[in-house]
């Protein structure tokens, strides 16, 4: 809890406007603030098909990763607090978005969202 409320105090990085939400009507409210209140925006969400109990396994990438072409973008990480909270950020500099087929040794797979942020030097 501590790690939680120490990222959301933390002043933004340059270029970086962030919001750490526990609603979804605020997740909304921040995408409409970055987006513009008349900007229409697509979803990708990280998707599991499977039913372990596994906690932690390998996972292998099946297929070429796929770009998402996105002029601007909004990631939401969940973070661990005891209600639901998502550390919300999007940066001004270059980033790439991919979608990833991604497989398990028990044949578990996982279409997830990868997001790069081409400039680290903040």
């Amino acid at each position: 809890m501590e790690g939680t409320l120490k990222q959301c105090d933390n002043k933004p990085i340059t270029g970086e406007v962030k919001l750490c939400a526990t609603s979804l009507e605020s997740i909304l409210d921040f995408n409409r603030a970055v987006f513009g209140l008349d900007s229409i925006f697509s979803v990708a969400t990280t998707t599991y098909f499977g039913d372990s109990n596994v906690n932690f396994q390998n996972y292998a990438i099946l297929d070429v990763p796929k770009e998402i072409l996105a002029s601007k973008i909004v990631a939401c990480h969940s973070l661990p607090y005891p209600y639901a909270v998502f550390y919300c950020h999007s940066q001004r500099s270059e980033n790439m978005v991919y979608k990833v087929s991604l497989g398990s040794d028990n044949e578990e797979r996982i279409e997830a969202v990868a997001i790069c942020h081409m400039d680290k030097s903040k």
